[in-house]
């Protein structure tokens, strides 16, 4: 197919009331939709095309699915043995104004899990279950952390999962160890409080650069949680 020159982009786009990095983001799906409005890039191609990270690019499509302007849908391939792997996720423009936009649809986050869902590490089938840690206090300020970071628009279902029960476990520990240092459970909770979606992204990256395996599991996924806050600023200073 030919690379397209110009492209479709309604003058109410901006009278929509949504931020700068969402009409970015809005534009460049725009650049890349077919006629029926639907594209799929991934969450890496926009936002390297879009000058930003991949954080901002989530944050701009939650804005823009929030306004009812992008509808996500995941997508799925059959793997040799069966079972399906997440491909790319589905994005349809629902740009008011537009003379060819298709009616208003459910939508679901990227990730394909909405709250209250975890998605199964074998076959990626979304399955409900019910909020752990909701009741009491502690319960409201572990589940506000966790909404904060918003795991479910991770492509790697699987990683966000287990990064939401480290973090539970951490949370509900009367102290954890770090390093052969025993962190009580106040300490930890300070250091939860203080984890954005920059840090697990972080965290994501470091995983995915390591050559030797990891053996320790959800302990060593707990010490990279605790760490995370303090290892993002040292990276920050030396980048200076």
């Amino acid at each position: 197919m030919a690379k397209r020159t110009t492209f479709y982009v309604t003058t109410t786009l901006f009278e929509m009331g949504i931020s700068s990095k969402a009409k970015l983001v809005l534009t460049y799906l725009s650049r890349t939709s077919n006629k029926e409005g639907t594209c799929y890039p991934s969450i890496a191609s926009i936002a390297r095309c879009c000058g930003c990270c991949k954080n901002t690019v989530r944050k701009a499509l939650r804005e823009l699915e929030s306004a009812g302007i992008v509808s996500v849908t995941p997508s799925y391939a059959e793997s040799k043995n069966g079972k399906r792997r997440r491909q790319a996720n589905i994005y349809t423009l629902r740009i008011p104004g537009s003379p060819d936009a298709p009616a208003p649809v459910q939508t679901v986050l990227e990730g394909g899990a909405a709250n209250g869902a975890e998605v199964n590490n074998d076959s990626n089938t979304i399955i409900a279950v019910p909020s752990i840690g909701t009741t009491g206090d502690d319960g409201n300020d572990l589940e506000r952390i966790l909404a904060e970071l918003h795991l479910d628009t991770f492509y790697d279902q699987g990683f966000a999962k287990s990064i939401d029960q480290a973090i539970r476990t951490m949370y509900r520990a009367e102290e954890i160890t770090v390093k052969k240092q025993q962190i009580p459970r106040d300490a930890v909770r300070d250091r939860l409080r203080m984890l954005t979606i920059d840090h697990i992204d972080f965290i994501e990256a470091q995983l995915g650069n390591r050559c030797d395996p990891v053996t320790c599991g959800e302990n060593y996924l707990i010490s990279c949680l605790y760490n995370a806050p303090m290892d993002c600023m040292v990276n920050a200073r030396r980048a200076l």
